[in-house]
């Protein structure tokens, strides 16, 4: 492995990134939170066009509460290598997943998961390959599948609703735009970038593939994994998918794949932006992990 210095930074603490070989003179950026003497290791995948630090974020309360937090960057941003595609996310998050599970020391036992949006499918994936190692997981606003009938549906609903301004038919990159905004926004889309993601480090056309072959959960089954799903209530992507169009629509699409699953209802938006909705999420999290909440060590 190749080491990067760790820094100090808020709201982090000690901070560990590593290189890790990822074959054929490639790598893989992955980045660790540290605590003293930790209760157990959370391993977050990222999202697409965020960045495992942005996860690291999220996730602090868990840190305060005693826990290490994981991530890394998938192929296409940051520092790892190769070029961005579904499938790619997928080897990069069972890559990283066999590495936790040989270094119990690094990473401390025992081992829960964090899926949160698009991060939920390769994490899924990777645990159902790998036996379900995790005793516990948690996933948030977590997307059940990648592509639907309804999304198109529901693009042109919001294409025509757009009337101050028109377009060729055959021209859809600029509604495309809009649309993609105003599912997730604060995300900046452009020509060249998807958040963080440079298009150029991307295999595009692999990627329309696999988005619309939408296949990656449909043979993974976690029957023996606690899982805790949070979702928002007030998520445009959700209603963009019309998982609330029927009563529980959303829970049985994710029963499906996690047949244990308890939920959690919000009110929030996609990203919790809501402060209250935010704590309230994560002291179900925490309380989940560890339903005793006894105090970190010092």
């Amino acid at each position: 492995m190749l080491k990067r210095p760790f820094h100090r930074t808020r709201p982090h603490g000690r901070l560990e990134r590593r290189l890790y070989p990822n074959g054929g003179g490639h790598q893989l950026e992955w980045m660790q939170v540290r605590t003293p003497r930790p209760r157990g290791t959370v391993f977050a995948p990222p999202l697409v066009g965020g960045d495992g630090l942005l996860v690291l974020r999220h996730l602090r309360s868990l840190r305060a509460k005693g826990y290490n937090l994981l991530s890394f960057n998938y192929a296409g941003h940051g520092l790892s290598s190769r070029r961005f595609s579904i499938r790619q996310s997928f080897r990069d998050t069972r890559c990283l997943l066999d590495v936790v599970r040989r270094d119990p020391i690094r990473f401390a036992e025992p081992h829960y998961g964090v899926g949160i949006c698009y991060g939920a499918i390769p994490l899924l994936n990777a645990l159902h390959r790998c036996g379900e190692p995790f005793p516990r997981i948690v996933l948030i606003n977590a997307i059940p599948r990648l592509f639907s009938r309804n999304l198109l549906h529901s693009f042109w609903d919001f294409r025509r609703n757009l009337r101050s301004e028109s377009w060729p038919a055959v021209n859809l990159a600029i509604p495309i735009r809009r649309y993609a905004e105003f599912l997730l926004p604060g995300i900046t889309i452009n020509r060249s970038h998807f958040g963080r993601l440079a298009l150029r480090r991307m295999r595009i056309l692999q990627t329309l593939v696999d988005w619309l072959a939408s296949r990656q959960l449909r043979a993974v089954r976690l029957a023996k994994t606690s899982v805790l799903c949070v979702y928002s209530s007030d998520d445009r992507l959700f209603r963009a998918f019309r998982y609330f169009d029927a009563p529980r629509d959303y829970e049985a699409a994710v029963r499906r794949v996690c047949p244990t699953a308890a939920f959690i209802r919000l009110q929030g938006d996609h990203f919790l932006s809501n402060l209250q909705e935010r704590q309230q999420a994560a002291k179900a999290v925490a309380a989940f992990f560890d339903p005793d909440d006894r105090p970190p060590c010092a």
